[in-house]
């Protein structure tokens, strides 16, 4: 098999190629239920705000928290709680749509 300008490619197999799976457009459309889609929309709006310069200039404190200032503790903690927050979210989100499937 040889690659864009005739070079071989990473010892590719001489395959036939087919599709890795197969879309069944008679299927219904996975829908999230409402309840989480309202919350994945909630989560995205408190990221927003959160970060906006007025409630970030809040913590614009003189001081430190375990040496770290006020500021960098904000940003960093309130990331990580929205990361954990996603994760919950997506689980959700995923174990739904697999019993809707089923």
């Amino acid at each position: 098999m040889l690659c864009p300008g005739s070079r071989p490619c990473w010892n590719a197999p001489q395959t036939e190629t087919r599709p890795a799976f197969r879309i069944n457009w008679q299927e219904a459309p996975i829908t999230p239920p409402r309840k989480l889609t309202e919350r994945a929309l909630v989560l995205m709006l408190v990221a927003l705000f959160i970060w906006l310069p007025p409630i970030v200039g809040m913590f614009s404190l003189d001081g430190t928290i375990l040496g770290l200032p006020i500021l960098f503790v904000y940003f960093f903690v309130g990331w990580a709680i929205l990361i954990v927050l996603c994760a919950v979210l997506t689980r959700a989100l995923r174990s739904a749509a697999q019993i809707e499937r089923k």
